[in-house]
């Protein structure tokens, strides 16, 4: 567990947050529009909310329902993401698996990857960073559900111009897999056993977060 947390904070704020930051320090680059440090409206928020508490579970749902991993590889990542046999502390869960990469990630990919490639237009720009940002999860069960996210994650931000609404998107995300794993109790999570209404019920509150996104015009870089 010690190790996997310095290998997690490594790649997060050595290889991620820092180089990003850095270099945009180093080439002078306006940081307001480069890191899309806009403030929302409160429609973009609330939206970001409901994205945010059902995206994974309607995305992941579906997609697990429809091409289920073997119950190894569930096992196998549910311990790497308890951090050992038996659920860290809930805080913990929340610092390493929900806060920390959603600031890291949505710096690199929706920030400064975003901004670099916004000239391609939007979905050469946003298919790019989503391509990246699963492939950096390493693996092929997994990329399909992340690479979806991304794109979402991506949207949100060519659409209102806001990092903090793809950060927030993320943090709870990654916060209710956390908290699922930790109430769960170090047993598998049976995520293929999703009831139908369930992943239709999140997908439909997922596309009205979307809906109050779009209500916001502004692009990235404007």
């Amino acid at each position: 567990p010690r190790g996997l947390t310095v290998t997690l904070l490594g790649t997060q704020y050595g290889v991620l947050l820092l180089p990003a930051v850095a270099l945009a320090l180093t080439r002078g680059f306006p940081m307001t529009k480069t890191f899309c440090l806009r403030l929302p409206h409160w429609r973009s928020l609330l939206g970001a909310i409901l994205i945010g508490l059902s995206a994974s579970v309607g995305i992941a749902g579906l997609l697990l329902r429809l091409a289920p991993p073997p119950d190894s590889l569930l096992r196998e990542l549910q311990e790497i993401l308890q951090f050992g046999n038996q659920p860290a502390p809930l805080w913990k869960l929340w610092l390493l698996i929900a806060i920390t990469p959603a600031l890291c990630e949505e710096t690199f990919f929706r920030g400064l990857m975003l901004s670099g490639l916004r000239r391609w237009g939007p979905w050469a720009s946003i298919g790019l960073t989503a391509l990246f940002f699963g492939l950096l999860h390493g693996s092929i069960y997994r990329f399909l559900p992340i690479f979806m996210l991304g794109v979402l994650l991506g949207y949100v931000v060519w659409k209102n111009g806001s990092l903090y609404c793809s950060i927030l998107i993320h943090v709870l995300n990654n916060g209710l897999m956390a908290t699922l794993i930790w109430s769960s109790g170090g047993t598998v999570m049976e995520v293929q056993s999703v009831p139908w209404s369930v992943i239709l019920g999140a997908l439909a509150i997922t596309s009205l977060g979307v809906a109050l996104i779009r209500s916001e015009e502004r692009r990235v870089g404007k």
